[in-house]
């Protein structure tokens, strides 16, 4: 299955990939320093670089399997539909309040001002991935069910020049 990301999502995942592999190779020196010092059964320089070297190993491997299935979203003109990486404005049917939520990929965790963050796997990401503005769209959250009215599609870089 296809990991969409955006191309800063991708662009940051990179990174901290080649970030990681340097601090793998620091931590495999330091675990052949701490087995070199004599008693390995109460060595807790050791244990301690062996923990971290499997940490760092684990985010290696999830980071490479993210990448290996990216499949990038980039927008280019006008947004047509909700997807990774969009702002979508939306319309309380109820009470008629005005939300703006972004459809965030897995790695987004930084919020925009006043923008609510959706996974494509959250309920509201779930409801909103592929619908256009005008759409009535019901999902379930912690408040109960939700009716909404999309209004508006756009991306973050357009947001913030609105602002």
């Amino acid at each position: 299955m296809k990991n969409r990301l955006t191309r800063q999502a991708v662009d940051a995942m990179e990174a901290e990939l080649n970030q990681l592999l340097e601090r793998r190779k620091q931590l495999i020196e330091a675990v052949r320093e701490a087995g070199s010092e004599g008693d390995l059964s109460e060595n807790a320089g050791l244990d301690t670089a062996k923990r971290l070297l499997a940490l760092t190993e684990a985010r290696i491997n999830f980071l490479r399997e993210q990448l290996a299935t990216a499949e990038i979203v980039e927008w280019q003109g006008p947004v047509e539909g909700v997807d990774v990486g969009v702002v979508v404005t939306v319309e309380d049917l109820r009470d008629g309040t005005v939300q703006k939520i972004l459809i965030a990929d897995s790695t987004h965790f930084a919020s925009h001002d006043g923008i609510l963050l959706a996974t494509p796997q959250s309920p509201v990401g779930r409801a909103l991935i592929g619908r256009k503005v005008g759409d009535i769209v019901s999902f379930q959250n912690r408040h109960g069910q939700r009716r909404v009215r999309i209004i508006a599609l756009g991306t973050p870089a357009q947001h913030v020049s609105e602002s």
